[in-house]
């Protein structure tokens, strides 16, 4: 009597199992919590973060996530909006304004600050889902509507689905408009028209997108947000050089490169190597030549010597030359180049087959096909390692050599 049998006593957990099993469960937690603390910045000094009430962590998160955005540390920044929404939904309930509004933030701060327009609509659409049930006795449910609309439409856009796109960032514009003046988020309106110009642009609308570029920009310029009115002018300019309006592409362009030498200077080298581009698009190759090298002077004291960026303005730089039938210099350049390609990224890359093809069309061209020959073969055995035979690059290469050769023969 009191005896268990074997099978009995097989299925009860032993006292050993049952301390594994809260030995794991609590490192579970733990490792749950760091990563929450160091979410938001708690991991080292401070209070630990396990002894801070629900309340505190919120407000912690709020503040963390205002000076991750202020640092560009984007990715750190959704980190906190991710602890903010599970915060919010442990202290006000899945339905409440509270977790709803983070949860619209969460989505935006993907879609916005990491391009990652799948978890955004995941969570979007998870928001309007909540919204068809919960009726809201605090805040503006029409603002969450705005920012739910805005971020599936924006996820539309970007996999080119414009009349989903369309449907949304209307019924989004159509709720912004009809917000008292006073209730209108400058930021949220600043993203919006952004949107819509893009979505003008993507059905070729361009007076509109052009109408919906000054908008978004009036609405930076109100809440002083430099940062978007430099954004928002590289896109004015890459729009109006599309259109071939250079002088009005390089006013705005110099406009914004102006405001980021006052305020933000890393956002300028991007602004120069636009208006270089717009320049030798306009045949002012000189002009384009100072931008590109002012860049790198700007680029390569905010970064490594030798990063993509640099490597790849090095390269239009060599490509300037050719454009002005400088053969000579262009050839020294991609040499140059070469050698730095091959440190950076290795023997055998794309890029390194790249400046390889331009180096050998450039002896070509030069008349030199002996020379020339070498280089394509290298960077043929590259792209033939990278890709099909049958891929344009191949093709476009082997055509090339063939020429080359006929040219050897006579």
């Amino acid at each position: 009597e009191g005896h268990r049998g074997a099978m009995d006593v097989l299925s009860q957990p032993g006292e050993l199992e049952l301390q594994l099993r809260h030995v794991e469960q609590t490192t579970q937690e733990e490792v749950a919590e760091t990563a929450a603390a160091r979410a938001l910045g708690l991991s080292d000094g401070g209070e630990p973060f396990h002894l801070c009430s629900p309340r505190e962590k919120l407000a912690l998160a709020d503040k963390e996530y205002k000076e991750h955005l202020q640092g560009g540390r984007f990715s750190e920044a959704v980190d906190v909006l991710v602890v903010r929404s599970a915060l919010t939904k442990m202290l006000f309930g899945n339905k409440s304004f509270r977790h709803v509004a983070a949860m619209v933030s969460l989505a935006k701060g993907y879609l916005d600050l990491l391009g990652l327009s799948l978890q955004a609509m995941r969570h979007a659409s998870a928001a309007r889902d909540i919204m068809k049930d919960a009726c809201f006795a605090e805040g503006n449910a029409s603002s969450l509507r705005l920012g739910v609309h805005y971020v599936i439409g924006m996820a539309h856009l970007e996999k080119g689905r414009l009349n989903e796109a369309q449907a949304e960032l209307f019924a989004a514009r159509d709720l912004n408009e009809a917000l008292p003046l006073d209730s209108r988020d400058a930021s949220s309106q600043t993203q919006l028209y952004k949107g819509l110009a893009v979505l003008a642009i993507g059905q070729r609308q361009y007076d509109k997108a052009l109408h919906n570029y000054e908008k978004a920009l009036s609405a930076a310029t109100a809440q002083s947000d430099v940062e978007q009115q430099v954004y928002i002018l590289q896109d004015l300019g890459v729009l109006y050089a599309e259109l071939d309006r250079a002088a009005d592409a390089i006013r705005v362009l110099e406009r914004a490169i102006a405001l980021a030498q006052e305020t933000n200077a890393h956002l300028q080298p991007e602004c120069l190597l636009r208006l270089a581009r717009v320049c030798a698009h306009s045949g002012r190759h000189d002009e384009c030549k100072a931008h590109l090298r002012r860049f790198l002077e700007t680029h390569e004291r905010q970064h490594a010597p030798e990063n993509p960026q640099t490597l790849q303005i090095k390269e239009e730089l060599a490509r300037l030359a050719v454009r002005q039938s400088n053969y000579a210099d262009a050839v020294s350049q991609l040499v140059e180049l070469l050698q730095l390609k091959g440190d950076f990224y290795g023997e055998f890359h794309v890029e390194v087959g790249r400046t390889l093809y331009l180096l050998g069309n450039v002896i070509l061209a030069a008349g030199r096909v002996g020379e020339a020959y070498p280089y394509l073969e290298r960077a043929s055995s590259i792209f033939r390692l990278m890709f099909d035979s049958e891929h344009p690059v191949c093709k476009r290469v082997k055509l090339t050599m063939e020429q080359a050769a006929r040219a050897l023969e006579h």
